[in-house]
């Protein structure tokens, strides 16, 4: 499944889950292979950083947010957190680093706080393989986002000791009976 498939995939399976996804659109860029030159052209996501940060602005100019966290590791939306910071000063701004990845300093400049994706809260969020909203089919997730057989998440682990409380059984051993003498 190509980069555009597995997008669109992934933009179904959260809107099945309620959350509302800012589209930018997919466009053809042209490109040249490094070992042979041979050019070619390849589908590459515009707009997106665009959206979110007119949908920012306008959410925290309309009233609509006390807090906004901001999912990037790069400078793309430094502006959108100046702004947020000079005319917008009473809403919240949390930068969040994706896992493996620093924050950046130009954007923490005007944040209130940070914060870090872990890799094993992704692990935790991996859809089901079947992903389904009241009951119909929307999109399968795919197979090169499978956990390993048998792997269960730390979430998974977690519900299931709150669910079930460890009780421990102690059982008396039964001492056989001594013959009288």
């Amino acid at each position: 499944m190509d980069k555009y498939k597995r997008h669109v995939a992934y933009q179904k399976a959260l809107e099945s889950v309620g959350v509302e996804t800012l589209l930018g659109h997919f466009a053809n860029s042209p490109m040249r292979c490094q070992r042979c030159s041979e050019r070619y052209e390849k589908r590459t996501e515009k707009a997106s950083d665009v959206n979110v940060a007119l949908y920012a602005v306008s959410d925290a100019l309309g009233g609509q947010v006390e807090s906004i966290y901001l999912i990037t590791a790069d400078t793309d939306q430094a502006a959108t957190a100046t702004f947020l910071h000079q005319h917008c000063s009473d809403v919240r701004l949390t930068i969040v680093a994706p896992p493996g990845r620093m924050h950046s300093q130009h954007l923490l400049e005007f944040a209130h706080a940070k914060r870090t994706i872990e890799e094993s809260t992704l692990i935790d969020c991996v859809f089901p393989k079947n992903v389904t909203r009241g009951g119909k089919h929307v999109v399968d997730r795919p197979d090169r986002y499978n956990l390993p057989l048998g792997f269960v998440t730390a979430k998974a682990k977690g519900a299931a000791q709150q669910r079930r409380p460890v009780e421990i059984e102690i059982k008396k051993k039964r001492l056989p009976k001594l013959a009288k003498s």
